[in-house]
């Protein structure tokens, strides 16, 4: 039962060979399917999926670069 479908595949496989022998068409093909994917960040889609998924808020951290520590933020937690 896992060939029922290998029919399709090697048709489906065949236009992909044929598609991709047409630089021109392939070309074509590639900068529109990449045209229209849309925007995708990980940092937006992980912010996401906390959110949607967890209900989680996201942490605020401060990276040390100065020895002085600004009062307002004394009590964040700091990285680095």
């Amino acid at each position: 039962m896992h060939l029922a479908d290998l029919k399709s595949y090697l048709e489906a496989d065949q236009k992909l060979c044929d598609l991709y022998a047409d630089p021109a068409s392939w070309s074509s093909k590639a900068i529109l399917n990449v045209a229209g994917s849309g925007k995708f960040s990980s940092d937006r889609t992980i912010a996401e999926y906390a959110a949607d998924i967890w209900n989680a808020s996201h942490a605020r951290f401060l990276v040390a670069t100065d020895e002085r520590k600004d009062e307002r933020y004394a009590n964040f937690p700091t990285c680095g």
